[in-house]
């Protein structure tokens, strides 16, 4: 089945819950744990939350599974070097096959 994880970034990063969780069973828990996030405020830390993406969510991916990253944000990438920031997300979409998805102004109701 469908598997998703979500990393919460702003000035910190914070995984909300990652592929393995066995707590989110579907849309409908993943909706639930989606409802709890809050902007924190501050600044964008884009770079981290790629780290965070690479350390985290690719080595425990299925090796054959599409792969698919959603970015929501509320603004550009603010904290670190842009173009480490450029560097990373070019490596997940050459080198891991995420195809990446970019929401700006991004804001959950």
């Amino acid at each position: 089945g469908t598997r998703a994880a979500v990393i919460a970034f702003g000035t910190k990063v914070d995984v909300l819950f990652n592929l393995d969780n066995a707590t989110i069973k579907g849309p409908k828990t993943a909706n639930e744990a989606l409802d709890t996030l809050k902007p924190s405020g501050g600044g964008t830390d884009m770079k981290e939350a790629f780290v965070d993406v690479f350390t985290l969510v690719t080595l425990i991916a299925r090796k054959q599974a599409k792969r698919a990253l959603f970015l929501l944000t509320d603004g550009e990438p603010n904290i670190g070097d842009i173009e480490d920031t450029k560097s990373l997300a070019k490596q997940l979409k050459e080198q891991n096959e995420y195809e990446i998805f970019y929401c700006r102004n991004w804001k959950r109701n």
